[in-house]
């Protein structure tokens, strides 16, 4: 959870996460709470929570994943073809 928690509370604190100010997530929000354990870890303590934080953890682990996933390559199709075999493309040229 430590890695999945940093990367969304990277994309928070530099403005690059978009919020649509749903209330319930507002709620999950300001009843998470987390802990470090002594090795540095974090994670969000869904016991010393005010309330539920499942509206948090769900997209912080989406994070999480998303932040380790290499990028796609671009697409042998999205490159300038050297021949366009379409009927049409041949016509007009």
């Amino acid at each position: 959870m430590a890695p999945a928690l940093n990367a969304i509370e990277a994309l928070v604190l530099d403005r690059k996460l978009q919020h649509p100010d749903h209330p319930i997530l507002n709620w999950c929000v300001a009843n998470a709470v987390a802990l470090s354990d002594p090795a540095g870890n974090r994670k969000l303590a869904k016991d010393r929570s005010n309330g539920r934080i499942d509206g948090l953890v769900a997209p912080t682990m989406a994070v999480g994943i998303a932040a380790k996933t290499p990028p796609k390559k671009p697409s042998v199709y999205a490159q300038p073809r050297l021949a366009d075999c379409r009927r049409d493309a041949l016509k007009y040229q």
